[in-house]
């Protein structure tokens, strides 16, 4: 009978165990799964999914899912790395409430099949208008402007400079000229210099990104927008 009563208890705690330590496996096997199916791919993955209590995540739901991923690819959105949360996860449904992280050393497509250059791309907020800051490096803005003018045929400047608070200073052969950067009614990066308006970027459809603002820093083109997040897990 003891022998019995021992077994019995064994078997107890080695499901308390399961319950417990298996959930989290499990629903990040799922996560993953859910995110090749939607077109992310990436170089190295990690995947950590939290719930508390554990055994809740065998409901397809989680508190939190934190991925970190270099060579990461989705939507035409790429990063040599990749660090992000997902707050409120229903993993059956690929549904969060809001998203938080960090993109470095992104590559952003355009509307007309090219791409631009970001340093870094933080994003914070709810899932459907998640506040995204691009941050760009002056190397990032000359090449922008350099490829918008050649693709319309215009002049195309020796120098770029960054002329905060939101102005550029455009060196052509003995002259210099001041342009002024701006977000147009359709969402896009402009420059515009004197009676000219030039599209440096516009992110393309299956980007779900509405750019609102720029700045000129000392270091740095600072663009914000918003994102709905919800197109990145289809």
């Amino acid at each position: 009978m003891r022998g019995c009563l021992t077994i019995l208890a064994l078997s107890l705690v080695a499901l308390f165990l399961a319950a417990w330590f298996l959930p989290p496996i499990l629903a990040r096997d799922a996560v993953e799964v859910a995110l090749k199916s939607s077109g992310f791919t990436a170089t190295s993955l990690s995947i950590h999914v939290s719930e508390n209590p554990p055994p809740l995540l065998l409901l397809g739901r989680a508190d939190q899912v934190h991925v970190v991923a270099t060579g990461a690819s989705v939507r035409g959105l790429r990063a040599q790395s990749l660090d992000v949360t997902l707050h409120d996860v229903d993993v059956a449904t690929r549904s969060f409430a809001s998203i938080e992280g960090t993109l470095q050393g992104a590559s952003v497509p355009e509307s007309g099949g090219g791409r631009f250059s970001v340093a870094e791309v933080d994003i914070s907020g709810p899932t459907s208008a998640a506040v995204t800051t691009l941050h760009l490096q002056p190397a990032d803005v000359v090449a922008m402007v350099l490829a918008a003018d050649r693709s319309v045929g215009a002049d195309v400047p020796v120098g770029v400079e960054l002329v905060p608070p939101s102005g550029l200073s455009l060196t052509f052969a003995g002259r210099q000229e001041a342009a002024t950067l701006a977000i147009g009614a359709d969402g896009s990066l402009l420059m515009r210099a004197g009676s000219l308006s030039t599209t440096l970027a516009r992110p393309g459809p299956d980007l779900p990104l509405q750019l609102r603002t720029v700045a000129v820093n000392a270091s740095d083109l600072v663009v914000t927008g918003a994102m709905d997040a919800r197109n990145l897990l289809p």
